[in-house]
């Protein structure tokens, strides 16, 4: 950088001399000192990483971050001199620091492009930097005031034992914070993201460690922490926390590691490479966390960690971005993670943590009826997870035996899914997620016992969990005949996602045996309201038993039992084929000939998406079309009648009859305002 005067309230830095005046005379101030604020200045308003700012104050020495906390402060204090009122310098937490006052320069030369330094937008300078700075102007005092003997422990407050939410694990315990984004572009928090959780993965590779889980960890992102706070709420000892910049083909970690019960650093350090070694610069982090926590690895655990998933950085790329929509567990972000996990693969053909991707997509999106974003039937998102699974499976991972645990839960097989999801947690035993599952999988062959040990141990290590941990935990808890305690677990899953109808339904049948009939009538409402709208119809004993044991096989049996009992204690109707519902929703032969005959219906399956058609003419023919025929045909011509009021329609030799009634709440958008025999459509002309 050339030589420059930067000029600022009344002080005037000229780099040539190195000397800072304050009204025309010069200032006592140390060379580090001097250099920092001088790199500060340079930045021209940008945020400066700590690793920056060290570097540029003590080159090619390694030095503990908290002698550059202790220089800031004391450049704070001495800026602050002549001018109590102004704060010069603001802190952004775990990143580093900016010059946050007006100033002007005397030179030419701009700063270096790619400098690893972070723009911030005027509206969040405007919002934040009194904030910041008095945080920094505390931390300062702190500092300064009390006058550390021991700088290594910069301030924080130390963790309590005994203040811990869950008890301290016999083993070195860790968090992994979200790293944060400080690259010129914000769209690059995927990427961060990404980092952070192969972190994690990385570091719940190494049998020694327990390693808090990723939603558990991403709850923290955005958030301003105390360390203290922090583990104390997760009842780990060690925080790894730093950040992401990415310029380029360049990438950049800064990280630390913090002993929360001691209340400092155990170390820092950053770590540059291209986006090419970006696995290595990870092992890098991981192996020194590994070795500040004096944990040996063995051979296998080396090798896991070494493995490469792919040697192409834009495949790398387009993973992350799939994965940060997959990680939102949403129909409509699972649609949008495909095309980036097919492109990913377009671009190394090898890459089979991708494969393994689609295929958990697929499945999930088949088990949980999701599968209408995709555009596919339930069918075909089960054969494609079946294909991908095969090519994910010629370099096994905990992500394969996930999807094959989910296929044989699908098939109803929870032997076999349980030992899938028992070989998951051995290849990552900090994956919260393969507990859970295992614990669904036990609930089917009928072991809550078993089952609530599982979903405990996903919990311990997510002890903020997503809404899906407390539904299994609610169906652990109803099959040991807690019904109290299920209605408390499904209460919390539907408040912390609203949207699952499931969570619901499970939740009427616990107060059905509660017996709070009204509020499992308001229970039962919720998820007939939401499955209505995704163009299904209410719920009745009879279809749920039906799923039920077509999902899960003859072990589920009893478990299916017990909530059929629970519905129809809550009130839940045995069919919507026949009884008080069809009874009180009938069209009338003359309502049917009016609504159908010389006109076109149209219709979708709840579960898979498929369509049906149908054309009835004038007097009385015909032509159906979809899944109202069989898979072979394409369309079936018939005759139709009626017998009293319910609709015959006769093809060949069968003959089809049924009510047609109105569904309450459908639509013609969702083309289920009607209902003949279990299928649901709309007249379209």
């Amino acid at each position: 950088m050339a030589p420059a005067r930067f000029a600022f309230g009344p002080f005037l830095l000229d780099t040539s001399q190195g000397v800072l005046f304050e009204h025309g005379q010069p200032v006592s101030m140390g060379g580090k000192a001097l250099k920092l604020l001088e790199t500060l200045l340079a930045a021209r308003g940008q945020v400066v990483a700590k690793s920056t700012l060290m570097d540029a104050a003590w080159p090619d020495t390694t030095v503990e971050e908290s002698n550059l906390t202790v220089q800031i402060a004391a450049l704070r204090t001495q800026l602050r001199g002549s001018s109590d009122s102004e704060e010069w310098i603001a802190t952004f937490p775990r990143v580093g620091y900016r010059f946050v006052g007006k100033f002007t320069v005397d030179e030419h030369e701009t700063p270096a492009a790619g400098a690893m330094v972070e723009p911030v937008a005027e509206e969040r300078r405007g919002r934040n930097w009194p904030v910041l700075a008095g945080a920094g102007l505390l931390l300062a005092l702190v500092l300064i005031v009390a006058g550390w003997l021991q700088p290594w422990r910069q301030g924080m407050e130390a963790a309590s034992v005994e203040r811990m939410a869950l008890p301290l694990p016999d083993k070195p315990s860790i968090v992994v914070l979200p790293f944060i984004n400080i690259s010129n572009d914000p769209g690059q928090d995927f990427f961060a993201d990404g980092i952070t959780e192969d972190l994690i993965t990385e570091l719940s590779k190494v049998a020694g460690l327990f390693v808090i889980a990723r939603n558990t960890s991403f709850s923290y992102k955005g958030k301003p922490i105390r360390t203290a706070q922090v583990a104390e709420e997760l009842g780990v000892r060690y925080l790894l926390e730093g950040s992401v910049q990415r310029a380029g083909d360049q990438v950049r970690i800064n990280a630390q590691l913090i002993d929360a019960l001691a209340g400092g650093q155990v170390w820092a350090d950053r770590f540059d490479g291209s986006l090419a070694d970006v696995f290595a610069l990870q092992d890098k982090v991981a192996n020194t966390t590994a070795d500040a926590l004096a944990v040996r690895l063995t051979p296998s655990q080396e090798a896991a960690i070494d493995r490469k998933e792919t040697t192409v950085p834009a495949a790398y790329d387009q993973f992350l971005r799939g994965w940060e929509h997959y990680r939102q567990t949403t129909p409509v972000d699972y649609a949008k993670a495909v095309p980036f996990f097919e492109e990913a693969i377009k671009l190394d053909p090898d890459y089979y943590r991708s494969y393994a991707a689609l295929a958990l997509v697929y499945i999930t999106s088949s088990n949980r009826q999701w599968t209408r974003n995709l555009g596919i039937s339930e069918v075909e998102a089960h054969a494609r997870a079946q294909h991908y699974l095969k090519i994910a499976q010629k370099q096994p991972s905990a992500l394969t035996h996930q999807v094959a645990g989910a296929i044989y839960l699908r098939r109803g097989m929870a032997t076999d899914s349980i030992a899938e999801f028992k070989r998951a947690i051995d290849l990552d035993p900090s994956d919260s997620w393969s507990y859970a599952f295992a614990s669904l999988a036990l609930s089917v062959a009928s072991r809550p016992d078993d089952a609530m040990r599982y979903i405990n141990a996903a919990m311990r290590l997510d002890p903020h969990p997503p809404a899906l941990f407390l539904t299994y935990l609610g169906y652990a808890q109803f099959n040991q005949g807690q019904f109290a305690a299920a209605a408390a677990s499904f209460e919390r899953a539907t408040t912390l996602n609203p949207n699952d109808h499931y969570a619901f339904l499970a939740l009427g049948a616990a107060y059905g045996y509660l017996g709070r009939k009204q509020d499992a009538a308001s229970a039962v409402a919720r998820h007939d309201a939401l499955v209505v709208q995704q163009g299904g119809v209410p719920a009745c004993v009879e279809q749920v038993a039906y799923v039920n044991y077509c999902y899960c096989g003859a072990e589920w049996r009893t478990v299916s039992d017990r909530i059929s009992k629970g519905l129809r204690l809550a009130g839940v109707p045995e069919s919507l084929w026949s009884g008080e519902f069809v009874e009180k929703n009938r069209l009338t032969a003359q309502e049917i000939r009016s609504l159908i005959f010389g006109h076109r219906v149209h219709g979708r399956s709840f579960f898979d998406g498929r369509e049906r058609a149908g054309l009835l003419t004038k007097d009385g023919v015909a032509t159906l079309s979809g899944d109202w025929v069989l898979p072979s045909q394409e369309s079936v011509p018939g005759t139709s009648h009626f017998k009293k009021d319910d609709l015959c329609i006769t093809i060949d030799m069968a003959i089809y009859c049924g009510a047609v009634v109105r569904n309450p709440g459908g639509k013609a958008a969702w083309e289920n305002e009607f209902i003949w025999r279990e299928f649901t459509f709309s007249r379209v002309e």
